[in-house]
């Protein structure tokens, strides 16, 4: 039994070679299907460099209408070999047992079409720097409420490839935000499984560049994915978002938001960067509203650039 990984990248120099030896350090080697959208940075020799060494690592150029990170990652899922199959961000590490529990929970539930492994969370670090602190807190909010309410822990699924074929195309591929939002025609046999491995998403470490980066993006697409889910929820929270620069009421809402978040999360821990939780809700806001900008703009949304 093989397990397919399957990644969307463009211009990724930047955390791709962390990703790569996560994969490398696997102890049953998974095969990895990396489509590119057509990076110009270095990223392909990065991925070329650790394909000399590991032949279980495919390049492929990312085809098609819309470019997007659910157009790749469709293409991962066609073009993989494995019976199982994952879907994974470059900006994600694994612990080295991460392959070997998600064929052992297979072999464990054979009539499963979807595993979803329930496993650990890092521990911050203090040497973090004060934003990459705070959005480790941001970005792992329902992974932290379940050890502070001593619930399971969220986790992170893998599919048996045949399941998925049947479904293909998984993700609607015009869409650049919350194409894994719309999946509701994907209803698979799930089984739940405790392991101690680990999944990290490393973009939740974040620089100011960084938050500049995801929330343009978020401005940029999240108008069409309102228009195709007519998700009423978040098309009210976009348009406080949009109005955020310009008026106070619609900036309550992250302020508070954020008081909310540093109130709980002080409780296990008693680190004053957390005091900065409110500022970075109302910075990610206003990145966003200038996103929309870019959108009526017509700034090409390709990949979170």
């Amino acid at each position: 039994m093989k397990l397919s990984i399957g990644v969307a990248c463009l211009n990724e120099r930047k955390r791709i070679g962390e990703f790569l030896e996560s994969i490398a350090r696997q102890t049953v080697k998974p095969e990895l299907i990396i489509v590119d959208g057509g990076s110009s940075d270095g990223t392909i020799k990065i991925i070329k460099s650790f394909q000399s060494k590991y032949r279980n690592i495919k390049l492929f150029k990312e085809k098609g209408k819309y470019k997007s990170p659910a157009n790749a990652r469709n293409q991962a899922l066609k073009y993989s070999t494995g019976e199982l199959f994952t879907f994974m961000d470059i900006d994600e590490t694994i612990s080295p047992n991460y392959t070997e529990a998600v064929i052992n929970a297979f072999k464990k539930h054979p009539d499963a079409e979807q595993i979803i492994l329930n496993g650990a969370l890092i521990k911050p670090k203090k040497d973090w720097g004060l934003i990459r602190y705070v959005s480790f807190y941001r970005d792992n909010r329902k992974k932290i409420d379940a050890i502070i309410n001593k619930k399971k822990m969220a986790g992170d699924g893998a599919y048996k490839k045949d399941f998925l074929m049947k479904h293909f195309p998984i993700f609607d591929a015009s869409l650049g935000f919350g194409e894994d939002r719309l999946l509701s025609h994907i209803k698979p046999k799930t089984i739940k499984e405790k392991t101690k491995i680990w999944r990290f998403r490393t973009s939740s470490l974040m620089d100011l560049e960084d938050v500049k980066r995801r929330y343009l993006w978020y401005g940029r697409t999240i108008p069409l994915y309102i228009k195709k889910s007519r998700n009423l929820k978040i098309g009210a929270l976009y348009i406080l978002a949009v109005l955020s620069p310009f008026l106070l009421f619609p900036l309550i809402f992250p302020i508070f938001r954020g008081i909310y978040f540093m109130a709980k999360w002080y409780k296990i821990n008693k680190d004053w960067k957390l005091l900065f939780t409110p500022l970075l809700e109302v910075v990610s806001w206003v990145f966003i509203s200038f996103g929309f900008f870019q959108y009526l703009a017509g700034v090409k949304s390709k990949r979170g650039k």
